[in-house]
């Protein structure tokens, strides 16, 4: 087995790896000696299945004279005796940006010969970060000396808490990742590792993103201008007299200087004030400083000019130093500094409308703060959509299999809302006939954009009303939105249930199979009938709750429960993780004896005719997410009653070889069990719901338009509700806090 370790360095990541197979100690003498259990080059290509060009690095390692200690992943016994730091040569494979985030993407991938140190997870924790700026805009051209000449370089902005996390990534640093640093005269801190290797993952990643025409070539690239755009997008380095190549970074390296000073004490806020009354010509943006440790904390800019400090004793120059920076954002400010005292900009409808469109935006993304009013965002036209059941059935009996389909017809309304207000097609016509970007309707001021009104037009000369399917329903619950977004669903019966997220709660229990050597607990029994109702209609399920609530028991007691009498179904696959084998294996001969169960892992596993009689004779089998990665030509030539995913956080990134092959495991129901469904990012929860309902969310680029991106770079409201009213019938969390449990 291989223990692999990385660090960055330069331009491109070094990795590096212990062998467990190879002798533990040397006897050279040689200074520095070369590392005893060390994989080659050539090994590390062979296991990581990435291209890289060889090479060494020294490693100032602790341990003795013959042997460095090795890393606790390794699983040698570390020698007692206090070690001291040796220098070692170690073998090595430097990586491209590019094919370091195809390593770190995949460091989850479980294939029992190749193990990652906690330094290439910090790594892939800083490249994380790296990718996440590059989302939210946060980089801006540059130029930079390199060994091989100029080079244009799309460098990361680190401002505000951006500029606090990367403090802290440097801070967490593991010491392996510095280990090669500290062997070399030039020793450099942690902070220059990281932000050697944001620069190379940001700007590798940004390359990718560029679109024309910023990618076509121009036919008469002579300039340095040209030249330099040219080398943002595809080869880097450039060339140009020297004097040419320093004016054309002065005025990058002003601009960067600019947008990194709002990592200072106080920085210009600008809050946006609605008119008093109905007028639409008496908006104003005011300008104040506020504090950066304490945001609560802001003085208007007449106090600034009365006399008043915050944070600086200065406040006077930075309120004018950020003002004029700002106007290079939002021009109309030039016209307020022909004030000797400027405290705020006077707007019609018009611009403040733009202010919130576009200005806002950019200053926000620049480090200036901004506050706007409460209904920003949140007051829009959208659909308010209402169904009611054709045949009344009991919502109650659903969880037994009867009574509800996906495909049953319901009656429904649809009706143009704001907020919880339904507008009447009189109203919209006079908002129509208004022709402004910003109204006030029933007391609210709202957004309006011509593209808005006019889905909304559209709209109201559609049918409002008639009969569709439940499926059809819950299609339009998921992915409606554009121009004119879903804002409200209501139904009744079943299908209300389940698009409230409280069908859990509504079902009566699946009577307790006589298989089962347990009782289970009256929130177990709502989960079973849960997880029977969704496998009933054709759903997969997210089954999240707390550690230690038995989400095991309940995913036994459903294979039991449909299993009663003298059904047969096919058999159920749980993929794990190896740890957690053993553990299905016992709790199965404890609760559920009557189930028969195999276990395929390890050398011996059966294959070929030998795994298919295994399968045929078994109700449970239990594998690995790495055997599940190494077989999954052979476990996809059996059609499972259901795929179950423990532990399914393993399969959250979408990219990795063991979640494609779990997703492309042919079942007919899915069931993901995980107490965390989201660890870091919402594209984690993007992956486990394509595996429990393939293609329900849509792509993962279509996700990541609709609902991450402006849930986690502007914490859009909006989007948040749509996502929380598309995944609320699939997920069912519990938490130990819960008075119910």
């Amino acid at each position: 087995m291989l223990v692999v370790h990385a660090t960055w360095r330069g331009s491109s990541l070094a990795l590096w790896a212990e062998d467990a197979d190879r002798p533990v100690s040397t006897r050279t003498r040689r200074n520095p000696r070369p590392h005893p259990y060390a994989a080659v080059a050539d090994e590390l290509i062979d296991a990581l299945g990435v291209d890289g060009a060889p090479t060494e690095l020294m490693l100032l390692l602790p341990g003795t004279a013959t042997s460095p200690s090795p890393s606790p992943d390794l699983g040698r016994e570390t020698p007692a005796t206090r070690g001291h730091l040796h220098r070692w040569q170690v073998p090595a494979l430097a990586v491209s940006p590019d094919a370091a985030l195809a390593v770190l993407a995949a460091i989850d991938d479980d294939d029992g010969k190749v193990t990652y140190g906690s330094d290439v997870r910090y790594l892939a924790v800083v490249a994380g970060f790296a990718c996440e700026l590059v989302r939210r805009g946060r980089v801006l051209p540059s130029v930079v000396t390199e060994p091989d000449g100029s080079a244009a370089r799309w460098r990361p902005v680190l401002i505000g808490p951006d500029a606090a996390r990367r403090r802290s990534l440097a801070e967490a640093m593991p010491p392996i990742c510095r280990a090669f640093e500290a062997a070399s005269a030039g020793r450099r801190a942690s902070s220059g590792i990281v932000d050697e290797m944001l620069l190379g993952i940001a700007d590798s990643v940004v390359r990718h993103r560029i679109e024309p025409p910023l990618t076509q070539p121009r036919r008469r690239s002579t300039t340095l201008a040209d030249r330099w755009l040219a080398a943002l997008a595809g080869s880097p380095v450039f060339a140009g007299p020297d004097e040419d190549v320093s004016a054309l970074r002065e005025p990058l390296d002003a601009w960067y200087d600019d947008v990194s000073r709002a990592t200072g004490p106080v920085r210009v806020l600008f809050r946006l004030a609605e008119p008093d009354g109905d007028g639409a010509e008496s908006w104003r943006v005011d300008f104040a400083l506020q504090s950066t440790s304490d945001q609560s904390l802001v003085v208007p800019a007449e106090q600034v000019w009365d006399g008043a400090t915050i944070g600086t004793l200065h406040a006077d120059e930075e309120l004018l130093a950020g003002l004029g920076r700002a106007s290079r954002l939002f021009p109309l400010i030039d016209t307020a500094l022909h004030d000797a005292r400027p405290a705020g900009l006077p707007l019609d409808t018009e611009e403040a409308y733009r202010f919130l469109q576009h200005q806002a935006p950019l200053l926000r993304a620049a480090g200036f703060g901004v506050q706007l009013p409460a209904w920003v965002g949140a007051s829009r036209l959208g659909v308010r959509l209402t169904t009611r059941s054709t045949t009344p059935t009991d919502p109650l009996a659903a969880g037994s299999g009867s009574g509800f389909s996906l495909d049953d017809l319901v009656q429904f309304q649809a009706d143009l809302a704001l907020g919880d207000d339904i507008i009447s097609a009189d109203e919209l016509a006079e908002l129509a006939r208004l022709k402004v970007p910003l109204v006030r309707v029933r007391g609210q001021w709202v957004e309006l954009d011509d593209r808005q009104l006019a889905a909304a037009l559209k709209f109201m000369e559609s049918p409002r009303q008639g009969t569709m399917t439940g499926r059809e329903v819950l299609n339009e619950v998921i992915h409606g939105g554009g121009d004119l977004p879903l804002s409200h669903v209501e139904a009744d019966g079943a299908l209300g249930d389940l698009l409230s997220g409280r069908a859990d709660q509504r079902l009566s229990p699946v009577p307790t199979p006589d298989t089962l050597t347990t009782t289970l607990r009256p929130y177990q029994e709502r989960g079973l009938a849960w997880l029977s109702f969704l496998d009933h209609v054709g759903l997969g399920a997210v089954l999240a709750d707390d550690m230690g609530l038995g989400k095991t028991i309940q995913v036994l007691a459903l294979l039991a429960a449909e299993r009663a009498g003298d059904n047969r179904p096919p058999p159920t696959l749980v993929v794990a993780p190896m740890s957690l084998v053993g553990n299905w294996r016992r709790e199965t001969e404890r609760f559920v004896p009557s189930l028969r169960t195999y276990v395929h892992h390890g050398p011996e596993r059966r294959r070929g005719d030998g795994f298919a009689t295994a399968v045929t004779a078994a109700d449970l089998v239990i594998t690995t997410y790495g055997t599940a990665t190494r077989d999954r030509d052979l476990l996809a030539a059996v059609k499972w009653a259901r795929v179950v995913c423990d532990e399914a956080q393993a399969i959250k990134n979408s990219a990795t070889k063991q979640a494609t092959a779990v997703r492309n495991l042919p079942a007919n129901g899915r069931v993901a069990l995980t107490g965390t469904p989201v660890e870091n990012r919402l594209g984690e929860l993007w992956s486990i719901m394509e595996f429990a309902n393939p293609g329900l969310l849509g792509s993962a680029a279509t996700f990541r338009r609709r609902f991450a991106d402006p849930i986690e770079d502007g914490n859009d409201p909006e989007a948040a509700d749509a996502l929380r009213r598309a995944t609320q019938p699939f997920i069912l969390r519990r938490l130990k806090t819960d008075r119910t449990i």
